[in-house]
């Protein structure tokens, strides 16, 4: 998130959460939830800052990856109170941000604290005692995300690496058919306040920004058992509004199938990994922050579908394979960099082995969800 040409730093601070929560009590309990809130202090992002060098070149990185996982460093010039540096993406990172420019790989953007106002999408806003409203068009659009959500190349020693690190804004301008990132990722919670003693609001927004793991039901599961062939047939396709797995370039999505005895004991298991695979110099996957080149790209693009065919054990023991869709917010074969990520199942299905051919839709037999 590069800014732009903006007044010294001095006092310019984003309020705390704490503080607009005394108004906005249920979307602040919403973003103490979401990946936001947790933006600064995830172990994958702290364990990323540690495993960076020193010097000029990769205090650049490591400032463009704090611009985002905590924009107040950016505004504050890197001094940022220790209340403040646990919020990450807070409030005043969206609500004071007036302005966005993007460009073909990323996007800069100005925010306005010293005027005191808050920009959100109300056509009619009011201004109170605490900050002042103003009305801003912006917050409907993609493009708000895009500050953050555009990086497609970065910058090593003065020389653009031509490697993306958040694909998200990317993947919108492809596939996103004029939908905003908002329709999907802040769904209305309904007819209420926004403001403790406001008026009830037609349609209010979701501070929750949900991810993979809570829009699952986008994507469809469809599988097919050919005992006579062999081999287990898993379809994929989805109906997001850009490819997955989406945001930053080291997430995954793993497509796992367990094979089980007549019993449930496992004996055996296949697996297939989607997303865009970075090498370093030597060839060796490699987090982004150490990466010199994009070895393959493995998404799935929206309204398409994607076949996958594993083969079956051939001792005669399987009885059922049980199929799972996870989430991997890191990818699991950059262990070292980012540890041990945590897996969300998307979508999953237990499928009988057993006749000559079988299809099993997605709302078919089995745990399907």
């Amino acid at each position: 998130m590069p800014e732009e040409a903006q007044p010294p730093a001095g006092r310019r601070r984003f309020s705390r959460a704490a503080r607009c929560g005394e108004c906005h009590e249920q979307l602040r309990k919403e973003w103490l939830g979401s990946a936001h809130a947790r933006a600064a202090q995830s172990s994958a992002f702290q364990r990323a800052l540690q495993q960076m060098g020193q010097g000029p070149a990769w205090g650049a990185v490591r400032a463009l990856c704090q611009s985002c996982h905590l924009p107040e460093v950016r505004l504050a010039g890197g001094e940022v109170g220790p209340k403040q540096a646990h919020e990450g993406v807070t409030c005043d990172a969206c609500h004071t941000l007036a302005a966005v420019s993007v460009g073909p790989t990323s996007a800069s953007v100005r925010f306005d604290v010293e005027s005191g106002r808050k920009y959100g999408p109300l056509s009619d806003p009011a201004s109170n005692y605490f900050h002042g409203m103003a009305r801003s068009p912006l917050h409907e659009r993609a493009d708000l995300c895009a500050g953050c959500h555009h990086l497609m190349s970065f910058t090593w020693q003065g020389q653009a690496r031509k490697i993306p690190v958040v694909t998200d804004y990317d993947g919108w301008m492809r596939y996103g058919q004029g939908r905003p990132c908002q329709s999907c990722h802040m769904p209305s919670r309904g007819s209420e306040p926004i403001a403790r003693g406001g008026r009830v609001r037609p349609d209010v927004p979701s501070h929750a920004f949900p991810g993979a793991a809570a829009l699952g039901r986008q994507l469809r599961l469809e599988l097919s058992v050919d005992v006579r062939a062999g081999q287990l047939t898993v379809e994929l396709s989805h109906a997001a509004g850009h490819m997955l797995p989406s945001g930053h370039v080291d997430r995954r999505l793993l497509l796992r199938v367990v094979y089980q005895d007549r019993a449930g004991s496992e004996i055996g298991s296949s697996e297939q990994s989607y997303g865009i695979f970075l090498v370093d110099d030597r060839g060796l996957p490699a987090p982004v922050f150490r990466a010199t080149a994009v070895r393959e790209d493995r998404r799935l693009p929206p309204g398409r579908v994607h076949r996958e065919v594993f083969a079956l054990p051939t001792d005669g023991r399987v009885a059922r394979a049980l199929v799972m869709l996870l989430s991997a917010p890191t990818a699991p074969e950059l262990a070292d960099s980012y540890g041990e990520p945590e897996l969300s199942v998307l979508r999953s299905a237990t499928v009988p082995i057993g006749g000559a051919r079988q299809r099993i839709p997605r709302d078919g037999q089995g745990a399907e969800r």
